[in-house]
C-alpha cells in the first residue's frame, strides 16, 4: 500500500511538471509588495516630514514605504526639500536644509533696488494650539465663552483636515495601517493637548 501511495505522488508531480511551460518566466514578486523601513534625519533636526501635503511627523522619523513616493522635508527659515524615496532607497536618509538667508533674493525685473521683505501678519489676540490651552484660558478668564467656542471650532477643523488627508494617503496605499494609526493618534493628541 505504501509503495502505491509513493508512486501516486510521483505520478502527480510528473504530471504537474509536464503541464507547466518550462520556458515561461517565473512569476515576479511585485516591488510594491515589498516594504522598506527608512530612517529620515535632517540638519537641523525637528523638520516636518510631509507626504502629499500631509504632515507625518518630525525628523528624526521612521517610515515604511511600499512603493516610490515623494516626501517633502521642511522647517521654518529653511528651503524645503522634496525627495523621491522607494524600496530601492538607502535605509538612512539625511536631508541638509539650506537657510533661507543663504538663498540669493531675486529682484523683480526693472527694479535694481532690493525690495524689503514683507512682514508676516501677526494674529490678533492669543493663539491656542490645543483644546487644553483654550480650556485653561477660559477658566482663568483670559477669554470668554464665545472666543473659546471659536477656538475649538478652528482646532477641530484643522484636526479634521489633517485626518482627512491622512486617510486619503492610507486609502491610496501610500502609507500602511500601522503608520496610519500611529499618525492618527498623534493628530488627536495634538488637538487635545
Amino acid at each position: 500500500m505504501r509503495s502505491s501511495a509513493v508512486a501516486l505522488v510521483l505520478l502527480l508531480v510528473n504530471v504537474c511538471a509536464c503541464k507547466s511551460d518550462p520556458g515561461a518566466p517565473e512569476p515576479a514578486v511585485e516591488p510594491a509588495a515589498l516594504a522598506i523601513e527608512l530612517n529620515i534625519a535632517s540638519t537641523p533636526s525637528e523638520a516636518k516630514v510631509l507626504l502629499e501635503g500631509a504632515e507625518l511627523g518630525t525628523t528624526p522619523y521612521r517610515l515604511k514605504l511600499k512603493k516610490s513616493t515623494q516626501l517633502t522635508v521642511e522647517k521654518a527659515g529653511y528651503v524645503p526639500q522634496t525627495l523621491t524615496l522607494g524600496p530601492d532607497s538607502e535605509p538612512n536618509v539625511v536631508v541638509k536644509l539650506t537657510p533661507l538667508e543663504a538663498v540669493p533674493a531675486v529682484a523683480p525685473a526693472g527694479d535694481s533696488a532690493k525690495a524689503p521683505a514683507a512682514e508676516e501678519p501677526r494674529p490678533a489676540g492669543p493663539v491656542f494650539d490645543t483644546v487644553t490651552k483654550a480650556k485653561a484660558a477660559l477658566k482663568s478668564g483670559r477669554i470668554d465663552r464665545v472666543k473659546y467656542d471659536q477656538v475649538i471650532r478652528q482646532l477641530k477643523t484643522r484636526s479634521d483636515l489633517k485626518l482627512d488627508k491622512l486617510k486619503e494617503l492610507y486609502q491610496k496605499g501610500r502609507i500602511d495601517k500601522v503608520e496610519y494609526k500611529r499618525r492618527e493618534a498623534v493628530i488627536e493628541s495634538e488637538y487635545k493637548g
